[in-house]
């Protein structure tokens, strides 16, 4: 997964949408794969969505 931007450090759209997932889940308690299946982030794939999805949900379970 491409997380990161051609610099190396600021997030990609990806990352950004990745991070704003746990930080979702860890708000309101919930893990993210409550969710629609479809998430709101240009040019990525339903599959990358569904693995960002489960990426999150596997971080928040956890904790």
């Amino acid at each position: 997964m491409p997380l990161y931007g051609p610099d190396g450090f600021h997030p990609s759209p990806t990352g950004t949408a990745l991070a704003a997932l746990v930080i979702y889940g860890g708000v309101a308690g919930e893990l993210p794969d409550a969710l629609p299946s479809r998430l709101p982030v240009g040019g990525t794939s339903v599959e990358l969505d569904a693995a960002l999805v489960e990426a999150a949900s596997r971080a928040l379970a956890g904790r």
